[in-house]
């Protein structure tokens, strides 16, 4: 009890000390240069907790030449592509990955989801029941998206899969802090959850008390691999921009500030001063943040096409693709273009066939707020249902839903306020889709594997390596379909004979279409 009391009477000392030096917002100079560079301590949420800005703070961000983030937004699909992309059911039986079904109304529920794994927490959008108490994106993308928005150089402090890397290294048990920092915690939150204790601390600007609650939350491995390390490299970075004599507006995590292994303390030994900046938030700083708030640029963009060449559409300078879904987002406006396909397979029935009248009836469930506008346009190689709408948060948004012989193509375009009413036309207008045909032609995929003969319309879904693909064609003369899959195995010992395995799958496939036969007709 001795030792905890001394360590509690250590900790409130350095704490009680170090009082005056709290802020969220830093200069930072070194000799007699008259130009000034920033840090912020951020909190990553779009609770309004973290929107306790000032005058300075805009004034800071937008009067700087470089804006930088911990990482770079703009190369956080890296992390989602070593995360979560490509991951297959290896267990799925062998017959089964070659079943095709025709398309259900549960199917067609996230034609409609402008959410996206990796896009969620980047892009304009809240919590609509908690929207009132939220800005529309986390305070770091709103920082980032000033710097794009304002035409700055925008630079990330850490590489995103390097940083991530040695944190992912350690294993629950080797982060659990000692036992008796527990206890130290419990004292210092008085009370209060962990959450409650740091929306506290924040709103108070206080740093130092952030820094210590943190170090007692893991052990001394974790927080050298999530606080220390990086502090260092994202520290090196700032001293790398301002060394090139450039100026810049750093947003990190409040809890990299602080402490003796923190940024601030790291820039001081190398040589910076360090000024705590606190100040109001008056009239001029609200009018300038609802100026670069309601500030959406025209996006530059350029046209692109499915792997397959059914669909040419407009990007952004960046898009991401993971299978039957692209996404290209506005990254300086928190906006994005959302393609979604799914293939109908009604040639596997002969009633109840999937039509835009299937679609309409899901509109009214699956459409956020009010439609404002829906329109049925038919041209010869498919049928266009258009629907506007705006959120219960006042943003405008905008679907397409177009029904081919083959396949559904939703296209949605979202983002906050008018965005969509100011660049609907932009990208809508260039969409274009493939024309029917009567020709046929030879396809072969990238990875050489087989070349087939088959209706020039035709539609491919595969991995990026091609090593499962299922292909669909139509024949507009004769109103036929022909379809492949093929699919690899990487274990193959548990195969029999070739020939054997073949018509298994064979049989299987023909015995599941008739098993739903027999369903659909029960029902």
């Amino acid at each position: 009890m001795k030792y905890l009391s001394l360590l509690l009477a250590s900790l409130f000392s350095i704490i009680a000390s170090a009082q005056t030096e709290n802020s969220l917002l830093w200069e930072i100079s070194k000799g007699n240069n008259s130009k000034k560079s920033y840090i912020y301590g951020t909190m990553h949420v779009n609770d309004k907790v973290s929107y306790h800005l000032s005058d300075d703070f805009f004034e800071a961000l937008t009067g700087v030449e470089v804006v930088a983030n911990e990482s770079d937004p703009q190369t956080w699909t890296e992390l989602y592509e070593m995360f979560y992309k490509n991951f297959s059911n290896d267990y799925q039986k062998l017959y089964a990955k070659f079943y095709l079904k025709p398309i259900a109304k549960t199917d067609l529920n996230d034609l409609f989801n402008t959410d996206n794994t990796y896009f969620n927490n980047m892009l304009s959008g809240n919590n609509s029941l908690n929207s009132d108490y939220q800005e529309d994106t986390v305070l770091d993308m709103f920082i980032f998206q000033v710097g794009k928005k304002l035409g700055k150089r925008i630079v990330g402090l850490e590489d995103v899969i390097d940083s991530y890397i040695p944190i992912f290294k350690i294993n629950e048990e080797e982060a659990k802090p000692k036992e008796e920092n527990k206890v130290i915690l419990y004292k210092l939150l008085k009370n209060k959850s962990f959450n409650e204790a740091l929306n506290d601390l924040y709103r108070e600007k206080n740093i130092q008390l952030l820094d210590s609650i943190y170090k007692l939350t893991i052990s001394e491995k974790a927080h050298d691999a999530i606080i220390v390390s990086r502090n260092k490299d994202m520290a090196n970075s700032m001293d790398k921009v301002m060394k090139n004599k450039q100026t810049i507006f750093a947003a990190v995590g409040a809890a990299h500030l602080a402490g003796k292994d923190g940024m601030l303390e790291i820039l001081k030994r190398k040589g910076y001063t360090v000024k705590p900046i606190n100040t109001a938030l008056t009239d001029k700083g609200k009018e300038l943040k609802k100026s670069l708030e309601n500030n959406f640029p025209k996006p530059t963009l350029k046209v692109s096409q499915t792997k397959d060449g059914i669909i040419s559409f407009p990007v952004n300078e960046m898009s991401f693709e993971d299978r039957n879904i692209i996404v290209s987002p506005d990254f300086a406006s928190g906006a994005a273009l959302k393609i979604n396909r799914k293939p109908i397979h009604n040639f596997l029935k002969k009633h109840n066939l999937f039509t835009e009248k299937t679609l309409d009836s899901l509109l009214f469930e699956n459409i956020p707020g009010t439609t404002l506008k829906k329109e049925l346009i038919e041209k010869d190689n498919y049928k266009l249902l258009s629907v506007s709408n705006i959120t219960k948060t006042n943003n405008n948004q905008h679907y397409n839903f177009y029904i081919t012989p083959l396949e559904v193509i939703s296209i949605s375009l979202v983002g906050p306020k008018n965005y969509v009413d100011l660049y609907e036309n932009l990208f809508f207008n260039s969409i274009k889709l493939k024309e029917l045909s009567t020709n046929w032609s030879s396809y072969a995929p990238s990875n050489g594997k087989f070349t087939v003969e088959l209706p020039e319309y035709h539609v491919v879904h595969s991995n990026d390596d091609y090593r499962n693909v299922e292909i669909e064609a139509y024949d507009v003369s004769d109103k036929s379909y022909y379809f492949i899959l093929e699919n690899t195995e990487s274990d193959v010992s548990y195969l029999e004979e070739t020939n054997f395995e073949l018509q298994q799958i064979q049989k299987s496939f023909c015995c599941n279409i008739m098993l739903r036969q027999i369903l659909l007709k029960m029902e």
